[in-house]
């Protein structure tokens, strides 16, 4: 009997000590809302401040000066926006952001973080130093493109793009090999971000002795339009044992559009592979000079369906020289009578010459606007 008043006792404490540890979790919820509703009201009070460092030229070191010493409360409203604005600005502005924000200690945080242990505080680090874009971030990022998480080394790789360091370059390119290989689509990504900087690293990588380096760092020497890597990629052509690269070499040749390609490409115009005779046609129209006509006019009795095609659409682009070939094998078509078909070079010039009338018609928007390709 006498258990039954304690257990009633102790279930009254307990029920008290519950009760009292919900009135505290309440009153602290109330509390922080409180606090950061006075510290979003006073950071409001210094947004003018901000907005006027962005407007300047360079950045006010009053402004600066400002918005870096407020106080942890108010600072911690405005960093979300702050890092936010990083993103959507250029030129002075950006540096003002990157000014403050290195003021406060952002980097140094994020540069201490990248040794931390959780793989999510890792990532967020290596997307801070990517948007801060600073010299000391590549060290940092460059290592991370090694962590043993797979997610950290995707982060570190697409931030050392934005970051847009050229000196990374090299480092992103031996990031595809290795038991800890990051995947050739992001690692092309940050790469093309690095822009014609990247130039030096990415010729030196056609000598590489892996063809994945050697295919990624062709494509993008293309896409950048590096007008240095013309000889190189003239010799990948010719003398790459993977077809992949030399497909790639011959598509990046057309893309950077100089002259000086036309002899590789010409010379590959008599490959035995479908696919790089294809790539071969496309990329002399790119270039479009009238040296290219005679291998185009070859080419457009290839029996290969899309290199033909290729080959017709390239003459329309080679000027009076290219159009006088499409248009005398149209008229073999007209020439010939109904009880025999037209040889197909007929009908891919037909086609070529109908593109060629759209492009040229002003209802089209342009005069040089170019034929349909593909591959």
């Amino acid at each position: 009997m006498t258990t039954l008043p304690g257990l009633v006792l102790a279930l009254t404490l307990l029920a008290g000590l519950l009760g009292a540890l919900g009135l505290a979790i309440v009153l602290r919820r109330a509390w922080r809302e409180r606090e950061t509703r006075r510290a979003a009201g006073r950071s409001e009070e210094v947004r003018p401040t901000l907005l006027a460092l962005l407007a300047a030229d360079e950045p006010d070191p009053s402004a600066l000066r400002t918005l870096a010493s407020l106080d942890r409360g108010r600072w911690r409203i405005l960093e979300p926006t702050v890092v936010t604005l990083l993103g959507k600005v250029r030129g002075g502005s950006r540096d003002a952001l990157v000014a403050l924000l290195t003021e406060r200690g952002v980097v140094d945080r994020a540069l201490r973080d990248t040794w931390r242990r959780g793989a999510v505080r890792r990532c967020r680090a290596a997307e801070m130093l990517g948007s801060l874009g600073s010299p000391e971030a590549v060290p940092a990022l460059v290592r991370l493109l090694g962590d043993h998480d797979p997610e950290v080394r995707l982060v570190s790789a697409r931030a050392l793009g934005r970051a847009e360091r050229p000196e990374a370059a090299s480092a992103l390119l031996a990031a595809l090999t290795g038991p800890r290989a990051v995947p050739p689509r992001v690692v092309s990504r940050a790469l093309a971000r690095l822009g014609t900087g990247a130039e030096p690293a990415l010729v030196s990588a056609l000598r590489h002795e892996d063809a994945q380096v050697r295919a990624v760092a062709t494509e993008i020497l293309g896409l950048v339009g590096a007008v240095g890597s013309v000889p190189a990629l003239a010799a990948a052509v010719r003398r790459e044992p993977s077809l992949e690269v030399r497909v790639r070499a011959a598509r990046a040749l057309g893309r950077v559009g100089l002259p000086a390609g036309v002899g590789a490409l010409s010379e590959a115009a008599a490959s035995p592979e479908v696919e790089l005779r294809t790539v071969v046609a496309r990329a002399l129209g790119e270039i479009g000079t009238e040296p290219s006509v005679p291998v185009l006019t070859a080419l457009l009795d290839d029996p290969a369906h899309p290199v033909a095609h290729n080959a017709a659409g390239a003459l329309a682009r080679c000027g009076p020289a290219g159009l006088a070939v499409l248009r005398e094998a149209a008229r073999v078509a007209d020439d010939t009578d109904g009880a025999s078909a037209p040889p197909p070079r007929a009908a891919h010039a037909r086609e070529a010459l109908a593109h060629a009338e759209r492009a040229a018609s002003p209802s089209s928007g342009g005069l040089h606007a170019p034929a349909r390709r593909t591959a």
